[in-house]
């Protein structure tokens, strides 16, 4: 699909505020979606289609994980649904969280994914230029060190000067044509515990059927594997989608 050019760069400055904080990881209140049309198995391969901007999306199924969007305790969990910046799409807990979700309030996230979007960014179609530019303003705003250098320190002492609002930059690349990825690491301060917790982030840019998807993938940092564990995770995740979503 050719994308128009003559209002592509227009509407970034105007609502990157709303971009960088839909990325929060879960942060945010939530609420219902009222133009959020989800329907099972209606003939089709795929199991469960979204609507987004009139294009029907269907969100894979991924070995080891499950859609729970519609569970309550989804629906009612801060930070998963509808605010004035995003509407999630989806929501994926693995296997094992899935299992326990009458217990989603007391037990922590440990990997989830996140698929939602942006209402501003569904006025016009997009392309790679676009969400590469994008990627850049979005990391302009976070903090970006030497991750191979750092290794070995305390993450304590690598955050020592970093506001607890920023993440820092590991790597940004792109998977595919359609897709710029970026991992972060973010501290999430607990007031029941006297240490800080880590987490680590992949947020993607995907293009799919012309509209931008974002897929955020969380995974708790426990020490350098898990950025080559979540990379390799968020991109075969990213790829179902891309896959699943092939005109």
């Amino acid at each position: 699909m050719k994308t128009s050019r003559t209002s592509s760069m227009r509407p970034w400055h105007f609502f990157v505020i709303l971009l960088l904080l839909a990325m929060m990881p879960c942060c945010m209140t939530s609420g219902t979606s009222n133009n959020l049309k989800q329907s099972e198995n209606d003939g089709n391969e795929c199991d469960t289609i979204v609507l987004v901007a009139g294009q029907r999306v269907c969100l894979p199924q991924v070995l080891g994980m499950q859609e729970c969007s519609s569970h309550p305790a989804i629906q009612t969990r801060r930070g998963f649904h509808v605010t004035d910046a995003s509407t999630t799409i989806g929501v994926y807990l693995t296997d094992s969280l899935a299992s326990r979700l009458s217990e989603l309030d007391s037990i922590a996230l440990d990997e989830f994914v996140k698929l939602y979007t942006v209402q501003k960014t569904l006025d016009f179609d997009i392309d790679h230029d676009q969400i590469v530019q994008l990627s850049e303003m979005l990391n302009s705003q976070h903090i970006r060190k030497n991750w191979e250098s750092s290794i070995g320190r305390p993450l304590r002492e690598l955050f020592s000067d970093i506001a607890i609002d920023k993440y820092l930059i590991i790597e940004n690349y792109s998977p595919r044509r359609n897709i710029m990825s970026t991992i972060y690491l973010t501290r999430m301060q607990n007031d029941n515990v006297d240490y800080d917790e880590y987490l680590a982030m992949n947020l993607s840019l995907c293009i799919i059927k012309g509209k931008l998807i974002w897929s955020a993938y969380y995974l708790q940092y426990d020490d350098r594997s898990t950025i080559e564990e979540l990379k390799k995770r968020s991109d075969y995740f990213n790829l179902r989608l891309l896959q699943d979503n092939l005109d």
